[in-house]
Formats: structure tokens, sequence, C-alpha cells
């Protein structure tokens, strides 16, 4: 995971690198450090642009947090309906509470309770980049910061190639400007 803050007391990282190459290559230099230092006495916000993408990008911290504690708050941006465009067995509604309900047994088997676990639903494949719809749901993962004194927000990397993971990018900077935590980065493609 890479800071996205500029923090003269760890060593100087691209802090927007265009390749996976280039991410890979900055995780030689990254510092070792516990959650704690990473994140602060909160827990943190990982923000997943679908259902699976809080496991698969972040799974490792959430049973950390879980074990060591306090654990993290995963809000999760779009419903996931789109995977099966015109599937008859997994129409849109039937795909997204399949799941909603695989997220929340995956982050449960990763020991977080199922009182940490949100879902916006927003439209897969169409997350907001800008306007009435990004400002909604900024403010309200900036109500899920603030209700739940989270020290960090964690979200996909702006460089991900899909729309849904570089807009959730854009609103997890815009929460981490109007709240104060700090915002890490972490790949999924």
């Amino acid at each position: 995971m890479q800071s996205m803050e500029d923090d003269m007391s760890r060593p100087k990282i691209d802090a927007r690198p265009t390749r996976v190459s280039d991410v890979l290559r900055s995780w030689d230099v990254l510092p070792v450090a516990d959650l704690e230092m990473l994140f602060g006495a909160g827990p943190p916000l990982v923000l997943a642009p679908h259902p699976d993408d809080e496991s698969i990008g972040c799974g490792g911290i959430i049973a950390g947090c879980c074990a060591q504690g306090p654990p993290p708050t995963v809000v999760v941006v779009t419903d996931g309906a789109a995977s099966h465009p015109g599937s008859r067995r997994w129409p849109p509604e039937a795909l997204r509470d399949l799941r909603e309900s695989e997220a929340r047994e995956a982050v449960r088997r990763l020991g977080l309770p199922g009182d940490r676990i949100r879902f916006l639903r927003l439209a897969d494949a169409a997350a907001p980049h800008g306007g009435e719809a990004f400002d909604g749901a900024v403010d309200e993962v900036c109500r899920v910061v603030m209700s739940s004194r989270c020290g960090a927000v964690l979200a996909t990397w702006s460089h991900d190639p899909h729309c849904d993971h570089k807009a959730v990018a854009k609103m997890a900077r815009a929460v981490a400007c109007r709240t104060g935590v700090p915002h890490y980065a972490y790949p999924v493609w």
C-alpha cells in the first residue's frame, strides 16, 4: 500500500506511478510499519468499488486489523450487478444480492463483524466521477469515516484500468481532503 500523503519521515516514493511495474518497484523501498503506525488509533476505512475488491485488495489488512483491533469498516460503492450482463440465471437484482452475500461471507471469514460492512449500491460500471451523485457518495463515506472514527481511507489505485476503480480513487481523495485522514491506495488489476 502506498501513502498518498507527502510525509518527510518516509522515503520518497512516486505518489502517482503510472504502471504496475512502477508500483512493484516502489514496494521495495516502502518501510515496514505496524497497523497503528499506518492508521493511528482509529480503524481504517476500506473503500471498495465492487463486492470482492475489499478482499482482493485489502484482505490481509482486514484480517490483521480484526486480529489486532480495532476492526476496519468496509464500504462497497457499486452493486456489482454488471458483471454478467444479459444473464438469464443472474439478472441484476439477484446478482447484486449474491455479490453482497459473498462479500459479507468473505469479510466474515477474515474476522470482520457483519455490522462493519456497508453497501452504497451505486450502479456497477457507472460509479460517478463528479457531479451530484459523486458528491452524495463522498458525503456518505465522510459520514462513515467520522462516525467510525477511521484513521485512514484505503481505496483502489487511480491507475487501475476500470472506470469504477478510478471513480473510487477520486472519491477517496475527496474524503481524505474533507476529513483530514490519510489516504492509501491499493492495486487490484
